[in-house]
């Protein structure tokens, strides 16, 4: 006998021990923990809740706030009928959500309330509430949500900066030279026009004319007497019949 229970003390102490004892949760109440992994998460943390109650047990129900990697752990959660106001119409149960409360209720339940969205994108891997679990009970809930992946953001390629065109080179407008003032044309000085002092007229010679003398006085000869009529014909008188 000695060896018996020699034998089963050893077996004892080599199998596991109950998660109610590892937990030291509360008998009377639901125990759950879980941890909480992600793909993708866009950041930022969640709530995790379970309802509870008012009752001697202390089952009041707990909250928590999580990021990727960590792990929650309750003790206090209440079971089946209580607190059947909670989220999706259940008791004794875990939920996921935003914004999550604990709200106290005049029947003595303490439900879990709030928005129990993910972010845009994410998906839990098991539906909601993810555990539910009775008086006694020690469940170990874990939970993943992957979220889609956002799109790579494409750097968009600078348009190469267009090079100015340049201006073109202004041709220099040449001044233009001012015509010269035409400088007034004096008029001529009025030469006195003299009197022309007449030549002496030539007088002709006369021809001969037979018994007459014949004197030029207003003309400037060779000499200043009378030209002497030399040869002198003797013509007769015609008669001039009747």
């Amino acid at each position: 006998m000695k060896y018996l229970a020699f034998i089963i003390l050893c077996i004892s102490l080599l199998l596991p021990t109950t998660a109610v004892d590892a937990a030291g949760s509360n008998p009377y109440c639901v125990g759950m923990s879980g941890k909480f992994t992600a793909t993708n998460w866009p950041g930022g943390s969640i709530m995790v809740a379970c309802a509870g109650d008012t009752g001697n047990a202390g089952c009041r129900g707990e909250i928590a706030t999580i990021k990727p990697g960590e792990s929650f752990d309750f003790d206090n959660c209440t079971c089946p009928p209580y607190a059947s106001e909670s989220i999706f119409g259940k008791s004794g149960c875990v939920v996921i959500g935003n914004n999550l409360k604990i709200t106290q209720l005049t029947n003595g339940n303490r439900p879990v309330q709030g928005d129990t969205s993910l972010p845009v994108g994410c998906k839990l891997n098991k539906p909601q509430p993810i555990a539910c679990g009775a008086n006694g009970d020690v469940i170990t809930a874990p939970f993943s949500i992957t979220c889609t992946a956002p799109s790579p953001t494409r750097t968009p390629t600078p348009s190469p900066t267009p090079s100015p065109t340049p201006s073109p080179t202004p041709i220099p407008t040449s001044t233009p030279t001012p015509s010269p003032t035409p400088s007034p044309t004096p008029s001529p000085t009025p030469i006195p026009t003299s009197t022309p002092t007449p030549s002496p007229t030539s007088c002709p010679i006369p021809g001969i004319v037979p018994n007459i003398h014949i004197t030029c006085p207003s003309c400037e000869a060779a000499a200043t007497s009378s030209p002497e009529i030399t040869n002198v014909i003797d013509t007769p008188t015609p008669i001039l019949t009747p």
